[in-house]
């Protein structure tokens, strides 16, 4: 009798313990991590404040709760699951092919690095910032930091709720940066027009001093790289631009070559590749160019971030979600234990060791 009422004591008082600790987390919330690892091991280059692309499955954890819509919860920090790394979310906010850009602070050579993503903080405020991402970007609000030549003017762009850069005179005119780019670097630029067809001429493009990647004219239609100093293709490849769609133009310099890739959304288009030659640095310029009247060419969001080859692979593994507002006790999906001793920070989603990995 007496062992009974000591089990049935002791029942009670862990009932009485467990409802103290739920009773207390009303307004909890839940904070899931995924480990990401980078892997470098066919590149015997230590990687230094490297940008890589993270593309994650956003519509999903929205749709099952575990994510804001605006995808503004999202944080990712180091090895040590607690230094917060700088990164910009480029496009698709709930797809299935967000694209996040993440700057690593050192990429080991011949090796992996493990990083983790962080979501699931209702009242968080997004950190994405591309200035703090890039070794150069502007989200082209203002003219700062660039030389115009000809008539340019900053306006709302076309389907999008940012404003960007608009040329509609009908020659060649170009814009640049005050900055010189140098090394192996990738430029990416968003572009924007609004016809089908050209005459003849070059426009539309994004490159560095004298070299181009644009979309090209006459009754064809193509992309091409171009010397404007001269007017001369120096590599082509047709296909059709649809008109009124934006499409990203992205030139690597990785110093042999110039690739040129376009795309509308994730699609590739079209790739050109040309031997790279020595004065291939300096400016970064933003070319237009038009035949006709009303011809519109909008620039938004150029950027440019370090290249390497081969670029290091990414791969998401181990999932875990922590109950917050409950520093000493963390849950741990699939087996549902209880973690003792586990420190972490709700407002700047740090934790003082990054989570355990699962076979």
């Amino acid at each position: 009798m007496s062992n009974s009422r000591n089990l049935l004591f002791m029942l009670l008082c862990s009932l009485i313990f467990l409802f103290s600790i739920f009773s207390t987390q009303v307004n909890a919330f839940i904070i899931y991590t995924q480990a990401i690892i980078i892997n470098n091991t066919q590149n015997s280059n230590t990687l230094t404040d490297y940008q890589v692309l993270i593309t994650m499955d956003t519509a999903s954890l929205i749709s099952q709760g575990k994510m804001r819509s605006d995808c503004g919860d999202i944080r990712f920090t180091d090895s040590d699951g607690s230094t917060l790394l700088n990164y910009w979310i480029e496009s698709g906010c709930n797809s299935n092919s967000t694209r996040i850009w993440v700057k690593i602070p050192q990429i080991p050579a011949s090796s992996t690095k493990t990083i983790y993503v962080y979501y699931g903080n209702p009242s968080a405020v997004s950190a994405s910032n591309g200035t703090a991402t890039f070794d150069f970007f502007d989200d082209l609000e203002n003219f700062d930091g660039w030389s115009l030549s000809g008539t340019w003017s900053i306006v709302q762009c076309p389907n999008r709720a940012s404003k960007c850069f608009l040329n509609s005179v009908n020659n060649g005119q170009a814009i640049y940066t005050s900055k010189s780019l140098t090394g192996n670097i990738e430029i990416i630029a968003d572009i924007y027009h609004n016809w089908t067809n050209i005459v003849n001429g070059v426009d539309t493009g994004a490159g560095i001093q004298n070299l181009f990647l644009a979309r090209s004219g006459d009754s064809r239609q193509y992309w091409c790289l171009f010397n404007s100093t001269n007017n001369v293709v120096l590599a082509e490849i047709n296909g059709l631009s649809q008109a009124n769609v934006w499409h990203t133009i992205v030139v690597d310099l990785n110093g042999t070559h110039v690739i040129g890739k376009f795309y509308e959304g994730n699609n590739l288009e079209a790739t050109l590749v040309l031997p790279q030659s020595s004065s291939n640095s300096g400016k970064l310029y933003l070319y237009a160019y038009g035949d006709g009247s009303n011809r519109m060419h909008y620039f938004d969001f150029v950027r440019v971030r370090k290249l390497t080859s081969p670029e290091p692979n990414i791969t998401f593994i181990s999932t875990y979600f922590y109950l917050s507002k409950t520093p000493n006790y963390i849950f741990e999906n699939n087996y549902h234990n209880f973690f003792i001793n586990i420190s972490f920070n709700n407002s700047l989603y740090k934790k003082n060791n990054p989570p355990p990995l699962k076979n």
